[in-house]
C-alpha cells in the first residue's frame, strides 16, 4: 500500500503577512537612518554657524582695538575716522563700521603722516548669501566671512569722563559724540544654510525679529573697550 505524501508550505495569506511585516520593518530603518542623516546635516549646519559667528567678531574685535592707536604722535594728530559708522546702511538694514589707527613710526606728524582705514559692511558674496566683507584703504574689498545676515553696531559713549559708557546706541543718534566712545558693542547674525520646518525667532538688541524664511539664525554678540581711548 502506497501512502500519499503530505507537503507543507505557506499559504498566500501568511506570505502576504510577511510581507507585510518586513515591510514596515524597512520602512521604520529608513525612517531612522532619514532622521539620523537629517540630524547630522543639522549638527553640521550648526558648527558652520558657530565657526562663521567667532571668525566674524574675532575679525572686527581685533581691529577695532588698534582704533585710535597713535604710536608715540603728538596727540594732537587727526585721525578722521579713529571710530566712526554708518546706521543700517547695508544689507537687510545692517550697519558699517570704521576704524583708523596710525601706522607711523615716531615723527612729528604731517599732512602725509600713514593711517589704516578699515571698514566692515555686508554684501552679496559669492554664494549669493551676504557675507562679511572688510575694505583696508582704498584697496578692493574682500570676502571675509560668508553666510552673515546682519551686522549691528552699537557705539557706548563717555558722557561723564570716567572711563565707562554711559550709553550704547547706533551711529548718527542725536547727541552722539564719536570723540566720547569709550566700547564698541557688535552683533552678526549668522544664517545656517539648512532649512527648519518653521519660522525660528530669535534675540537681536532686545528685540524679537520673526524671519519670514525657514532658515535657522544665531546671534553672536561682543563688547571691544576701545583702549586706546582709555590711556
Amino acid at each position: 500500500m502506497t501512502c500519499a505524501k503530505q507537503y507543507a508550505g505557506m499559504t498566500l495569506i501568511e506570505l502576504l503577512i510577511a510581507m507585510l511585516i518586513g515591510t514596515v520593518l524597512i520602512s521604520g530603518v529608513v525612517q531612522v537612518f532619514i532622521n539620523s542623516k537629517q540630524t547630522n546635516r543639522m549638527l553640521e549646519s550648526m558648527a558652520r554657524v558657530q565657526e562663521n559667528g567667532r571668525f566674524a567678531l574675532s575679525f572686527i574685535s581685533t581691529d577695532l582695538v588698534n582704533a585710535g592707536f597713535r604710536n608715540c604722535l603728538d596727540n594732537g594728530f587727526a585721525l578722521t575716522n579713529a571710530i566712526n559708522g554708518v546706521d543700517a546702511s547695508g544689507i537687510n538694514s545692517s550697519d558699517t563700521i570704521a576704524m583708523e589707527w596710525s601706522t607711523a613710526e615716531c615723527a612729528t606728524p604731517s599732512a602725509d603722516t600713514p593711517s589704516t582705514l578699515i571698514r566692515y559692511y555686508l554684501n552679496t558674496g559669492e554664494s549669493t548669501q551676504s557675507s562679511l566683507f572688510k575694505k583696508v584703504g582704498t584697496a578692493n574689498a574682500t570676502e571675509v566671512v560668508e553666510d552673515v545676515d546682519n551686522l549691528q553696531v552699537l557705539f557706548g559713549a563717555d558722557t561723564d569722563a570716567d572711563g565707562v559708557p554711559n550709553y550704547f546706541v547706533p551711529a548718527g543718534t542725536e547727541g552722539l559724540v564719536m570723540e566720547q566712545v569709550m566700547a564698541v558693542r557688535v552683533s552678526v547674525v549668522v544664517i545656517a544654510p539648512e532649512q527648519t520646518n518653521h519660522p525660528v525667532p530669535y534675540l537681536l538688541n532686545n528685540q524679537v525679529i520673526t524671519p519670514a524664511d525657514h532658515a535657522l539664525r544665531r546671534v553672536f554678540t561682543s563688547t571691544i573697550l576701545l583702549r586706546n581711548r582709555r590711556q
